[in-house]
């Protein structure tokens, strides 16, 4: 008899189940829940809206016999475990949406993780390594950067206080805008005098603290300062015409024990033209962070000798 009413039951809540329509699964956002209440909720939203028993619905149990007793709690029993029957397979029921929503988007990652790469971008990922390249020799032969930009290029970068700079490159309050090969050509210049400014400064520096007397002949300078980019490989993103990654760049004092060196990090996103060559890069760096790197370049206390 009790089995009889066991299917019942079930056969019932399979009839309810059925008036619940399964949501689209977010796993973003259970990924994100700050509890497990939260994910449970966002899992299984029909889960908050079945019908619970009301606590005064079998009336008061102090008027009832022991038969009737023991009848009420067979039957609460029948109706506890009807639901919980009915969580349970409503739970399993979303697990399974899960499960095919993750696995869906495994095999997409696996299908793009295994594609060819797109069309060109060997050559554009050469261009953004060798427009780093050139940037960094402080390169100012027109030849040279004409093999990587295209027409009509654009540079963007923060404001720069450490040099100057026409004004109206400052289209905006926090963007210079370096438009064309004659101005990148002039920025280059002005970052070489900036850096050229470190390097005398910390000659003069060493030459009050009479360092250059003590070393000049065991230890005699090595050149102007350095400037150097190096792109992290795990940071390349490359989506269409749009090229993003972190780079790291470490700019050089020559000093007369050695080398005296800071690092400083930024962002690059280039546009490339139809042919693959750089139709913008937009380079995002704090230029406080540079510029105290500068200052504190001119100053910093020598290496020891080698």
């Amino acid at each position: 008899m009790a089995d009889t009413e066991e299917k019942d039951d079930e056969k019932a809540g399979d009839d309810e189940m059925g008036t619940y329509t399964p949501s689209q699964i977010d796993i973003d956002a259970i990924a994100s829940a700050k509890s497990l209440g939260d994910a449970m909720r966002l899992l299984a939203p029909q889960l908050e809206g079945l019908p619970r028993r009301s606590r005064g619905k079998y009336g008061k149990r102090k008027h009832l016999t022991p038969e009737e007793k023991a009848e009420l709690t067979r039957r609460r029993n029948r109706e506890n475990a009807r639901s919980t029957r009915m969580r349970r397979k409503m739970y399993i029921k979303h697990l399974q949406q899960v499960a095919e929503t993750l696995k869906e988007r495994h095999d997409e990652l696996n299908s793009k993780m295994a594609a060819p790469p797109p069309d060109g971008y060997t050559r554009r990922r050469d261009a953004v390594r060798r427009f780093l390249e050139l940037r960094g020799a402080r390169c100012l032969d027109p030849s040279s950067w004409r093999e990587v930009l295209g027409d009509g290029f654009v540079l963007t970068l923060p404001p720069t206080p450490y040099r100057a700079y026409p004004d109206e490159e400052l289209r905006q309050p926090s963007v210079r805008t370096v438009a064309g090969l004659d101005a990148l050509l002039a920025d280059v210049a002005s970052l070489n005098a900036a850096l050229d400014a470190a390097s005398a400064g910390r000659a003069e520096a060493n030459a009050r603290r009479g360092l250059d007397k003590k070393r000049k002949r065991a230890n005699p300078p090595r050149g102007p300062a350095g400037l150097a980019y190096e792109v992290d490989p795990g940071s390349i993103v490359h989506v269409g015409d749009v090229y993003m990654c972190a780079y790291a760049c470490t700019v050089s004092v020559e000093d007369p024990a050695g080398l005296v060196s800071a690092t400083h990090a930024g962002m690059a996103k280039c546009t490339f033209a139809p042919d693959h060559t750089l139709a913008a890069v937009h380079l995002r760096f704090d230029a406080a962070t540079v510029h105290a790197t500068l200052r504190d370049l001119e100053s910093a206390p020598a290496p020891p000798p080698s």
